[in-house]
């Protein structure tokens, strides 16, 4: 995805999420605006790391040189991935935590859980 592209995903997943701060008052919503612009960066790369994973698998075989047998060690984007979920993850709870107790729970796309959920370990 181009960088234009990806830049106008994330805005308007942030939209989104600032839209379910309605709710809140001033102080929050100025905090929350923060927490709902890393969430959707956070949500936004992940998904695109994702996609990289399901194309190109968790592992790539590795070895230290010519002399020695490869072995299968996880690629790097598949634990940034994850800590990008874990970011995202939490940023979200921040942001439910923050409304009041008569408001809805802050909505988010499950795709994210779901794929991390059936990792093959």
């Amino acid at each position: 995805m181009d960088k234009k592209a990806k830049l106008k995903k994330i805005e308007e997943y942030e939209k989104s999420l600032i839209s379910q701060c309605a709710e809140m008052d001033e102080k929050r919503r100025e905090i929350a605006k923060g927490i709902c612009r890393v969430a959707a960066f956070s949500y936004i790369e992940a998904l695109e790391l994702m996609d990289d994973i399901l194309e190109n698998g968790w592992v790539e075989m590795f070895s230290q040189s010519e002399k020695t047998e490869p072995y299968e060690r996880e690629r790097p984007v598949s634990g940034i991935m994850l800590r990008l979920f874990e970011k995202y993850t939490k940023s979200i709870s921040q942001l439910n935590n923050m409304l009041p107790s008569s408001a809805a729970a802050i909505k988010s796309d499950d795709s994210l859980s779901a794929f991390i959920a059936s990792r093959k370990d």
